[in-house]
């Protein structure tokens, strides 16, 4: 073999070079597509939360503003669009969020000693993929304040 030859044919890559080289890059891309996907997901459930946390704690705030005593699940205290569902349950809307309901949970608080309170129980649960689907739970206590 002479030395022309030789120098010849370290000149250019050879197909199985190429290829490898190809498919290092296919894996890297595939990798790094996935970080995005995931970070796609992570910035829409950290959405909803938010979403999800303003409207709870909106509803938490409107009923510590009504007071222990105006604090009665009926048309005059929860107008529409409140819906009362129950003797002590209101739902609300949440705009915003993928097949999402809001409930106001307003009952006696269960200590015997303790008359003067009521518990508020504000939650707001939402649809969509198993990675962006979710809830939120506050809960707070009004006392009846001379």
């Amino acid at each position: 073999m002479s030395k022309a030859s030789v120098r010849l044919s370290r000149r250019g890559m050879t197909l199985v070079e190429l290829l490898v080289t190809v498919l290092l890059l296919a894996i890297a891309l595939v990798a790094l597509s996935q970080m995005f996907v995931t970070g796609v997901l992570a910035a829409n459930k950290a959405r909803n939360i938010q979403i999800a946390t303003n409207r709870v704690m909106q509803e938490i705030e409107k009923a510590k503003d009504m007071g222990y005593l105006n604090l009665v699940v009926d048309y005059d205290h929860f107008p529409p669009p409140y819906t009362i569902l129950d003797n002590n349950v209101v739902g609300f809307d949440v705009a915003g969020l993928r097949d999402a309901q809001g409930l106001l949970v307003i009952e006696p608080y269960p200590q015997p000693s303790t008359d003067n309170l009521k518990r508020v129980t504000a939650t707001v649960s939402w649809g969509g993929s198993r990675f962006t689907s979710g809830d939120i739970t506050v809960n707070t206590l009004v006392a009846n304040r001379p």
